[in-house]
């Protein structure tokens, strides 16, 4: 499923229940997430895409980058 907002696109699957907690969370800082990386507004929305499942995930970031336990 997805989610566009002004800033941003979030893209989850059906079983996330808490997902319009994190939209609203986010709607909340976003100014101060902006103003932290010294941004005014971004020049394109950015996508979010919220895993469920921590192997799908981990092979999703091993195409670009070594997986991390951090990650």
């Amino acid at each position: 499923m997805k989610i566009e907002k002004d800033n941003y696109i979030i893209e989850y699957d059906e079983s996330n229940k808490y997902i319009e907690e994190v939209c609203e969370y986010l709607d909340q800082k976003i100014d101060s997430i902006l103003s932290f990386f010294e941004l005014l507004k971004l020049k394109e929305r950015r996508k979010i895409i919220i895993w469920n499942n921590l192997d799908e995930y981990k092979k999703h970031i091993e195409q670009f980058y070594k997986y991390e336990d951090y990650m």
